[in-house]
């Protein structure tokens, strides 16, 4: 199975994951052709993320029961973020990791930020955690969107700046909104999501808005 395919911002190489050996290993395909397996480790890794040099990998491990942040970066794994719970999906802001993460409890997902090693601090508690999707940002990195759990709150889509300065609030008047994504074109900012168009709806559509007034 071959799952979690990234391309590099400078499209000359795709991370995926493959189950090959038998647990989940991050491969990279070269412009070249060329296909390297960068670590076999015997745990499951997934969600390979690449930052903007095109270079360094972010990804997540299986171990011991939960799930770790770890980056690839001169020929080695180095851990990022680690503790209680999965911290999972990362996706890099410039320098800084976005990641969803349960540490509170299996029923909780937040998403969080890592600046550095160790270094972990939470942005929205009790999230709509996306069928497979890595953390909604900005193309410039600045804000990442997100639905909440909260029934009461499910008419609205949510983003907050990465450095935890502002939230702002989507009002949509629809059911259950989710897996939101964030695109800038033509110097707009458009915010697309899926939601259900009323309570107890068996079928969910997708929305597309324009978010620049909203946005500070």
């Amino acid at each position: 199975d071959l799952s979690w395919p990234q391309v590099s911002p400078d499209g000359a190489r795709v991370a995926f994951v493959s189950d090959a050996t038998g647990s989940g290993d991050i491969y990279v395909r070269e412009a070249s052709g060329k296909v390297v397996l960068l670590q076999e480790t015997g745990f499951t890794e997934s969600s390979p993320s690449f930052r903007g040099d095109s270079q360094t990998l972010a990804y997540s491990r299986k171990n011991r029961g939960g799930e770790d942040l770890f980056i690839w970066e001169g020929g080695r794994a180095l851990p990022r973020i680690g503790g209680n719970g999965d911290q999972s999906r990362p996706a890099w802001a410039g320098s800084a990791l976005v990641f969803f993460s349960n540490q509170r409890g299996d029923e909780h997902w937040d998403v969080a930020v890592s600046r550095g090693t160790g270094d972990k601090v939470t942005l929205a508690r009790d999230v709509r955690l996306p069928m497979r999707a890595a953390p909604a940002l900005s193309p410039d990195g600045t804000w990442v969107a997100y639905a909440l759990e909260d029934a009461v709150k499910g008419d609205s889509i949510w983003l907050t700046k990465v450095d935890g300065s502002a939230t702002v609030e989507v009002t949509t008047g629809l059911e259950a909104c989710g897996e939101p994504a964030l695109i800038e074109a033509g110097g707009r900012m458009y915010l697309a999501y899926t939601a259900l168009p009323s309570e107890g709806a068996d079928w969910r559509s997708l929305h597309v808005v324009d978010i620049t007034s909203k946005i500070p």
